[in-house]
């Protein structure tokens, strides 16, 4: 896709005005950063920053206006342009819209759908795995073309969005719950950086995952079904491996040269394809056990 081309030139102005939102670096739960590009051919109809603000086509001239703070992008844009004929509009987002939504209404993607777009444009999958790729199932269903950003803007969109896609690959807390993709990811970061468990997953079956690690091998605490019930993660280890299967409720440990990481699974949803696709999840509680120096 040229540079000249209309496709690139909203993409480009999409990412641009993702920048234009604040994302605190000191945030323990980060937004994403979203903006939303509505064009007609060449004519850019309509914009929007999440939580920041936006423009809209009135007439010959483009508007400011401001949403609601919690307002997702695409849910602003279009009901600020209530009523307009988008049949022959493409959206350009740099985040897949919602297909989940905890207030009243319509998710960012049906409203895409509902109100008559024809082609929409993607920067980067969700990474959340309740999330992630449900939005091109939903257009796919009805008809709606999706293309993806050109590879160095959405990458570009990807690096502008790291403090919200981290918190789907690394958990720095000692304890806590995580989820993710494994299959599109194949790890989980676990710790603060320089005592940081590095896991990794792979596919088994629902129910069940390989944990893998080749530095330092991992356990299964075999019917042990709370933290509590390991007094002594090392003795696990007299039958360690490189992987071992791991079934939903059962435990596994993984260690380091600074300890222990418990980590406990609570669900495994394998892929599926097809229509009826489903993300791939893994979804576990993890506790880290550190050795006392000194």
């Amino acid at each position: 896709m040229s540079p000249n081309d209309p496709h690139y030139v909203f993409c480009r102005l999409a990412v641009d005005k993702a920048k234009l939102c604040v994302v605190s670096p000191t945030s323990s739960n980060p937004p994403p950063r979203v903006a939303v590009v509505f064009a007609r051919g060449s004519k850019i109809i309509g914009w929007y920053a999440k939580g920041v603000g936006g423009q809209f086509l009135d007439g010959e001239h483009l508007v400011d206006f401001v949403a609601k703070s919690n307002a997702h992008a695409e849910q602003a844009l279009i009901e600020k342009m209530h009523g307009f004929d988008f049949s022959d509009a493409t959206a350009y987002v740099t985040l897949e819209p919602c297909t989940k939504k905890k207030a009243a209404g319509l998710c960012c993607a049906d409203l895409l759908v509902q109100t008559g777009f024809k082609s929409v444009f993607i920067a980067n999958c969700d990474p959340n795995p309740d999330v992630g790729g449900l939005a091109w199932r939903t257009f796919h269903a009805n008809g709606v073309v999706t293309r993806d950003f050109p590879p160095e803007l959405r990458n570009e969109a990807r690096r502008d969005n790291d403090l919200f896609f981290r918190k789907f690959h690394f958990s720095v807390r000692d304890s806590g719950k995580a989820a993710f993709d494994y299959a599109s990811v194949g790890s989980r970061t676990l710790g603060s950086p320089g005592r940081e468990f590095n896991t990794r997953w792979t596919n088994r079956d629902d129910g069940s995952i390989y944990a893998l690690d080749y530095d330092f091998n991992v356990a299964v605490a075999k019917h042990c079904t709370s933290f509590d019930e390991i007094d002594d993660p090392a003795r696990w280890f007299e039958d360690s491996y490189y992987t071992k299967p791991v079934d939903e409720g059962q435990i596994v440990i993984f260690r380091n040269n600074c300890g222990y990481a418990l980590v406990k699974i609570l669900r495994v949803r394998k892929q599926r394809t097809g229509v009826d696709a489903v993300n791939s999840e893994l979804k576990f509680e993890y506790q880290l056990r550190y050795a006392i120096s000194g």
